[in-house]
């Protein structure tokens, strides 16, 4: 994801996180804040 927007955003952070859900399997997150670059 990162690598498609890097033209228009700075990446901030990425996380990731691995959800247990009430069925006993696991479902992975990934969660990322951007922040607009200036225009050119």
């Amino acid at each position: 994801m990162a690598d498609r927007l890097k033209n228009y955003f700075e990446k901030i952070n990425c996380i990731s996180v691995d959800h247990k859900t009430p069925f006993n399997t696991i479902q992975k997150f990934v969660f990322c804040s951007f922040r607009k670059q200036a225009s050119q």
